[in-house]
């Protein structure tokens, strides 16, 4: 089994646009989600886990898609 762990992409917190724990990916975080995807286009996953954070569901959501599968939340996961 191979497990990859990805962080999110950039946030609105990240570049002091937001204040919010919880808050929305940036339009780069939004391109970075999409090289995620892009990254294992080729290769096989089984499941996609989120932490229940906007972010990083937003990150792994065109993953998920792309492979058609649902985004596991896990909120043990989450950083605060």
């Amino acid at each position: 089994m191979i497990v990859y762990v990805i962080r999110h992409g950039e946030s609105l917190a990240n570049i002091k646009q937001s204040t919010e724990a919880d808050c929305s990916l940036s339009p780069r975080g939004e391109r970075q989600a999409i090289r995620v995807r892009d990254f294992f286009d080729r290769n096989r996953l089984d499941t996609v886990f989120s932490s229940p954070l906007r972010r990083t569901i937003q990150t792994s959501l065109s993953l998920a898609r792309s492979k058609q599968l649902p985004v596991m939340l896990v909120p043990e996961m989450t950083e605060y």
